[in-house]
C-alpha cells in the first residue's frame, strides 16, 4: 500500500514539475516591461499600451500594428492586465522606474485574433497595395524605398514627449541617426538617416506601440507618423 502511495505521489510531482515550467512560459510570452518617470496614474497607463503593443506584436507579429483597430486596442490595455509590479531601474539609467506587465493569455489571443481578421478583410477589399505595412497609396513607394526620410511626428503635447521620441527612434537598431530640423504647432520635423529601406524600417517602429503610421501628409515631410506615447 505504502508503494503504491509512493508511486501516486511521485506521478503527481512529476506532473507538477511538467507543468509549472509551461505555465511560467507562458506568463513570460504575455508579458513585457517599459521604462517610467514614476508611479503616477497616467504614466501607468501609458505603460500598459506600450506593454500590450509588445506582447501583440510578439503574439502575431509586426504586420498586427497595420489593422485600423490597432491604436483603439491599446487603448483597452489597462482592462488586459493580470498583474504589474514596478521595481527600480538600474543606475544610470534614464528613466527612474520599470514597470513589469502580465496581461491575460486569454484576452490577449481574442485581441490578437480580432486584429488579424481586421488585416485580412482589409486585404480582401483589394485596397492600394501596401509596402511594409504601410500604404502605399498614401505614403509613395519612392519615400518608402528610401533610406533617408524627413518624418512629421504628432502630436507632441509636453516638454518630455520630444526627447522620449529620440529615444524610441535611437533605440531602434535600423535608424542610423535622427535629430530635429524645425517644429510647428504640436508638431515636429525630423530628419531620420535608416541602415535599409523604410519600407523595412516602418514595421519595427510601429510594433514597439509608439508609433504609427499617419495617412495624412504635412508640407515637407516624406511621411507622418503619430506619436502614442
Amino acid at each position: 500500500m505504502r508503494i503504491r502511495f509512493l508511486f501516486i505521489l511521485a506521478l503527481a510531482l512529476t506532473g507538477a514539475s511538467i507543468a509549472a515550467p509551461r505555465a511560467h512560459a507562458q506568463a513570460i510570452g504575455y508579458s513585457a516591461t517599459v521604462p517610467v518617470n514614476d508611479t503616477s496614474d497616467a504614466q501607468r497607463d501609458h505603460a500598459f499600451s506600450v506593454a500590450l503593443g509588445q506582447v501583440l506584436t510578439r503574439t502575431a507579429g509586426a504586420s498586427i500594428t497595420t489593422a485600423s483597430g490597432y491604436t483603439d486596442a491599446l487603448g483597452t490595455a489597462s482592462g488586459l492586465v493580470q498583474d504589474y509590479r514596478y521595481t527600480r531601474s538600474a543606475s544610470g539609467a534614464s528613466q527612474p522606474f520599470v514597470l513589469q506587465v502580465q496581461f491575460d493569455p486569454a484576452a490577449v489571443q481574442q485581441l490578437a485574433a480580432s486584429l488579424q481578421k481586421q488585416i485580412a478583410a482589409a486585404n480582401a477589399t483589394s485596397g492600394p497595395a501596401t509596402v511594409g505595412g504601410a500604404m502605399a497609396g498614401s505614403v509613395g513607394a519612392a519615400n518608402m524605398s528610401r533610406q533617408n526620410v524627413t518624418v512629421w511626428v504628432a502630436p507632441m503635447q509636453s516638454g518630455l514627449d520630444l526627447p522620449q521620441l529620440l529615444s524610441v527612434l535611437r533605440a531602434n537598431a535600423q535608424v542610423a541617426s535622427v535629430e530635429p530640423v524645425g517644429a510647428d504647432g504640436d508638431g515636429v520635423l525630423l530628419r531620420l538617416h535608416a541602415r535599409s529601406a523604410m519600407s523595412d524600417v516602418l514595421p519595427s517602429l510601429q510594433a514597439g506601440g509608439h508609433l504609427q503610421l499617419d495617412p495624412a501628409t504635412h508640407p515637407g515631410a516624406d511621411l507622418s507618423l503619430r506619436w502614442l506615447r
